[in-house]
């Protein structure tokens, strides 16, 4: 059992990985992030060519960079 909230969580999966969709919904997390829309996701980072793991997290990066978060 996982007793912990997560900062963020980045689904690696794809849309028909539904394991991989039911984990990020059951995760406790304050962001989560995907390469697809979904309404469970609160960032979906897409772009015209489907990007490779490496790619997207760069991308992830150069987004969570973009975000001023407050303490």
């Amino acid at each position: 059992s996982v007793q912990s909230t997560f900062d963020v969580l980045i689904n690696l999966g794809t849309q028909e990985q539904i394991q991989a969709l039911s984990i990020s919904k059951l995760l406790p997390s304050h962001c989560r992030i995907a390469n697809f829309e979904n309404h469970i996701f609160d960032l979906s980072i897409q772009s015209e060519k489907m990007m490779n793991p490496t790619d997207f997290l760069q991308q992830v990066i150069v987004y969570l960079n973009m975000i001023k978060t407050t303490k």
